[in-house]
């Protein structure tokens, strides 16, 4: 492998990280195909721009071995059958438009794994560089995170969450994002005085903020990745030294954030949280420095017998502030009839309460039985929960079930859940090849950490979380690959597939974006007064993406706006007619119709959603 063809292979890697950089910070890529927000802008130009550099890469590293590894084949045969089974799902799936978009994100994420094994094949990286980039891109979405939560007043809004969330756009997502940080500096492997303590350094912040998200999944995968990084990796005096140091200057800022209510409670107005805010800051402050100068003061060593003993004592002394905050927050989490749901106060993080999670479990096993082979269409969840739910309550209304093998099972079926386990099983043979002393060991733990807590949560469905655990999978197998192959034949025919199969994806990732484009112009038109304009916006969404719901939308709003309530209704029906297991759907066409047309209307809303309030007062069943 000469100079000539890594030449590139350095500066493509810096452009990957801060690509995902920018998609974890542009709320996770979180896209529901309601609205051009900053998640799905993102995502759309991450998938363009991720399809043109797999693209090139495969074509620049088609000799390698890599390629032809069985795990290679087995890992990305798995995630590239899910994205054409999900593709395939767009003709069956109750929303369609919503099935398209999972499509893309899961394209995305065999871009990104493709990306990442030609980069590791190409740099050959060591383990610690490579934990290196992953913790320095887990600090920005991470340090932009506490610093919206440090000065309210310059960053964040009434509107505020409790819950350390953005900018990742989900507090769960924005734990993992810390865990990878831990990962990151626990397995870097500094030696000198002055990264040591940047190592503690970064462990605080890392630790405060996967902390101050609240996320009893976040805290069950840091234990599992590190149990994974210190199994493959011999040297942990490092590690844990850091790690202890980190762990007591995170203490303060915990137990200063979590003892606040002002910076616990939802949204608090920004006024009322600025003064403890600032004190927030301070105490991260002392934090980072009492971490750094005991990271730099244990110098590399494991601290032994009362070393520990007072590190530990330290930590637990600090934390003791937040105890009878989350203690008090276990005590006033409220219940509701039928479902098992706990409030985001401190409190949480000590409740063993899965949060309805079994109630949506129990929907997604039922879903999965109407439709066992292929599932009910990717993305379907939304629809199966609305059927399938046993309470009327809007506070347990949810997409995901939080759960990656019942999602599959629900939205693909066995076909999906077979494909998915290819995944992780390629993944496992890889690093089996590697062996304990892998370089990949770090990409190894954050997979496993990404794994892990994705058995509580919806982490594969969102765009920022599902590229880190991709990237780590490329550098897993990248990190396997044995030997250089000999130049296979019929490269044209091969450069005229790949480039139809980039443009695809490209045109893919485009066209749904610059439909709700669209959308949101028609919107503006509408509330302007401008029907001519709005309708001619709702028209070309409706070119753009024929499967969404949302230009037929618009234009039965701008339609009913202006007066028409016959256009509106007719709008309202052709939605039924592409979306007709949509009963958001049917409840709109309902609300514009009268008489017997109304009530046959509602009844369908009943079939789909049996407990829906709107449809029961309607047809006096109450």
């Amino acid at each position: 492998m000469n100079a000539q063809a890594t030449r590139w292979a350095p500066g493509a890697a810096i452009v990957t990280a801060a690509g995902w950089v920018l998609l974890a910070s542009a709320d996770g890529g979180i896209d529901v195909g309601e609205r051009p927000g900053i998640g799905a802008t993102v995502v759309a130009l991450i998938l363009l721009l991720a399809a043109i550099g797999a693209g090139i890469g495969l074509w620049c590293t088609r000799e390698d071995a890599v390629w032809r590894s069985g795990p290679t084949r087995m890992a990305l045969g798995g995630l590239g059958g899910l994205t054409l089974l999900a593709a395939l799902s767009i003709g069956w799936a109750p929303q369609p438009h919503i099935a398209w978009i999972e499509a893309n994100q899961a394209a995305l994420y065999v871009a990104t794994c493709i990306i990442a094994v030609t980069l590791t094949v190409r740099l050959r990286p060591s383990a610690e560089r490579t934990a290196l980039l992953i913790a320095a891109g887990a600090a920005v979405p991470v340090v932009a995170a506490l610093l919206i939560e440090i000065l309210p007043g310059l960053l964040g809004s009434d509107l505020d969450p409790g819950r350390l969330t953005q900018p990742a756009g989900y507090h769960n997502a924005l734990a993992l994002i810390a865990v990878a940080g831990v990962i990151g500096t626990a397995s870097s492997g500094p030696r000198d005085r002055r990264t040591l303590a940047l190592a503690g350094a970064a462990g605080t912040l890392f630790l405060t903020a996967l902390a101050l998200t609240l996320s009893r999944g976040g805290v069950i995968a840091l234990i599992a990745g590190l149990a994974l990084l210190f199994l493959l990796r011999g040297r942990r005096g490092v590690a844990l030294g850091a790690l202890l140091a980190g762990l007591v200057g995170a203490s303060i800022p915990v137990a200063w954030g979590l003892s606040r209510s002002a910076l616990t409670d939802e949204r608090v107005p920004v006024a009322l949280r600025e003064d403890d805010a600032l004190i927030l800051g301070l105490c991260l402050l002392a934090g980072l420095t009492l971490a750094a100068g005991l990271s730099a003061a244990l110098n590399g060593r494991t601290p032994r017998g009362p070393g520990i003993a007072v590190l530990a004592a330290s930590a637990l002394a600090l934390s003791a502030a937040a105890l009878p905050a989350t203690v008090a927050g276990t005590a006033a989490a409220p219940e509701s009839p039928g479902a098992s749901a706990i409030d985001n106060r401190p409190g949480r993080a000590v409740s063993l309460a899965p949060n309805n999670r079994d109630a949506w479990w129990e929907e997604a096993v039922r879903g999965f039985r109407d439709a066992p082979l292929v599932g009910n269409g990717a993305g379907s969840f939304r629809m199966v929960h609305l059927r399938e739910r046993r309470d009327d309550s809007s506070l347990f209304i949810t997409r995901q079930p939080h759960q990656i093998v019942l999602k599959m099972l629900s939205d693909l079926g066995l076909a999906g859940l077979a494909l998915l386990i290819l995944w992780p099983a390629g993944l496992l043979w890889a690093l089996a090849r590697s062996g304990r002393a892998s370089p990949a060991a770090p990409a190894a733990a954050v997979l496993a950490a990404f794994f892990c807590q994705a058995q509580f949560d919806w982490l594969f469905s969102l765009p920022s979380t599902g590229a880190l655990a991709a990237a780590c999978g490329g550098v897993v197998l990248g990190a396997a690959a044995r030997g250089p192959l000999r130049a296979v034949p019929a490269e044209a025919i091969r450069a005229g597939g790949l480039a139809a199969i980039v443009g695809l994806v490209a045109v893919s990732a485009v066209l749904p974006w610059l439909a709700l484009r669209e959308v949101a112009a028609a919107e503006r038109a509408t509330s302007e007064g401008d029907t001519a304009a709005a309708l001619g916006h709702a028209g070309r969404a409706a070119a753009l993406n024929p499967l969404s719901s949302r230009p037929l939308e618009e234009e039965s709003f701008a339609h009913f706006t202006a007066g028409d309530v016959a256009a509106a209704a007719a709008a309202r029906r052709r939605l039924t007619e592409i979306q007709p297991e949509n009963p958001f759907a049917w409840s709109g066409l309902a609300t514009l119709l009268g008489g017997e047309a109304a009530r046959d209307a509602w009844l369908r809303v009943i079939e789909l959603d049996p407990n829906n309030r709107a449809a029961r007062r309607a047809l006096g069943r109450d």
